[in-house]
């Protein structure tokens, strides 16, 4: 499967879909203007990758800022995780902070809460 690779902006987080390397993550700030646009070939990639391989899937995520729109659509990327779980896929997500940024953390519970399937909080 072709890697997915959306280099970061001053607004939009780096973003690396790489199936062949196992790795899949998202760090930076993510306030995109046009968040449909930005996320859809996110979600995309990852309801291909699901449809497509028994591969797990383990994502990181190490963002410093996100805005509600972009909240909204992570945890819709994040549900593709969820039902794949529930299947019996193994998936999981990390959720990286800055161990002063309490916003973040609260984010990070909030989605381990939320989500059925192994989310890990970690500070750095």
């Amino acid at each position: 499967m072709e890697a997915l690779i959306i280099e970061a902006t001053e607004d939009t987080p780096q973003i690396t879909m790489d199936s062949s390397r196992g790795v899949f993550e998202m760090t930076g700030k993510a306030l995109p203007e046009d968040s449909v646009a930005f996320f859809g070939p996110v979600h995309a990639w990852i309801e291909r990758y699901l449809d497509e391989t028994e591969g797990e899937f383990h994502m990181l995520i190490e963002l410093s800022y996100l805005n509600s729109s972009a909240t909204r659509y992570i945890f819709n990327m994040l549900t593709l995780l969820e039902d794949a779980f529930e299947e019996g896929r193994k998936t999981s997500l990390t959720w990286k902070y800055a161990k002063d940024d309490e916003v973040m953390e609260m984010k990070g519970e909030d989605l381990e809460e939320m989500l059925d399937f192994p989310v890990k909080l970690v500070t750095y």
